[in-house]
């Protein structure tokens, strides 16, 4: 892992504005693409004007936005453009061959080549700040977080409404759960990771991909189109099939730790970037 170096951001934008304007469209496949596996779309110049959003730091933040412990906060998208946790055998250019370790510490966090130390989901530091007492330990080398990473997240989250960060255009970030204590449902969000929450347009994080809000909304609601660089990608129709993603994960939990069996027996891991 790189090491982490100190950085200043700041930036002025209206807060918890009531958005009702779609700000992403998503009809097709490459819509959805560009929405959740693009870095680009989490750029400063893709935020609505209505947010009001100032960069009055020294530094550009391509961030999504800003944890409550002021890290840096991404979607679940590397280098390659795919998933950080569960990316599929090939996208692009990207071949699963390609990644060789993880270097998520068990607050779902890295450091880039730039030193910037940053989330790609809904970080358990957040919800437990005992796990960042200390330098976190790195995820693989802990039995409950290595190939069960959302389940390892959400078991450090009480089963509230619980806000967590702040996007660049001015929403709430909020953890895991909804109000009711229950997981958000891909079909009450939009492909941004966006809905009506707690009467206002927010942002949720999710057990499912992107994890963390990728693109700004308002956008199209979620429905059966999906993203291609993940293996989590949600599916909506017209009821809510949250089960289907719950099943997509214990799939995707099986191999993640078949391969981490294998590595343990000697086979070069993945490297998430």
């Amino acid at each position: 892992m790189d090491t982490p170096v100190s950085q200043s951001f700041d930036f002025e934008v209206k807060f918890n504005w009531a958005a009702s304007t779609t700000n992403t469209a998503v009809t097709s496949v490459d819509n959805a693409n560009t929405a959740n596996c693009e870095t680009d779309s989490a750029l400063s110049t893709k935020i609505p004007s209505l947010a009001k959003f100032t960069n009055t730091g020294t530094k550009t933040l391509d961030a999504i936005g800003v944890a409550l412990d002021g890290l840096l906060m991404n979607a679940g998208i590397n280098a390659n453009d795919v998933d950080d946790f569960y990316p599929p055998n090939s996208y692009g250019t990207y071949t699963y061959s390609n990644n060789n370790q993880s270097w998520f510490d068990q607050c779902m966090s890295h450091t880039n080549g730039d030193g910037y130390y940053h989330y790609h989901a809904a970080s358990p530091c957040l919800g437990d700040t005992s796990l960042s007492a200390t330098s976190p330990a790195r995820c693989y080398n802990v039995a409950s977080c290595w190939g069960y990473y959302m389940d390892f997240i959400t078991s450090h989250f009480s089963k509230s409404l619980t806000p967590i960060g702040l996007a660049k255009d001015g929403h709430i970030i909020w953890g895991p759960y909804d109000s009711s204590g229950s997981l958000f449902d891909p079909c009450d969000l939009d492909y941004c990771n966006g809905g009506t929450i707690d009467g206002v347009y927010g942002y949720a994080a999710t057990t499912y991909h992107p994890y963390l809000p990728s693109c700004f909304g308002p956008a199209t609601s979620r429905g059966s189109i999906q993203q291609e660089c993940t293996m989590m990608a949600p599916y909506c129709s017209s009821s809510s099939l949250l089960g289907q993603v719950e099943e997509a994960v214990e799939d995707a939990k099986k191999d993640v730790q078949t391969f981490s069996q294998l590595k343990r027996s000697g086979v070069s891991q993945r490297q998430a970037q």
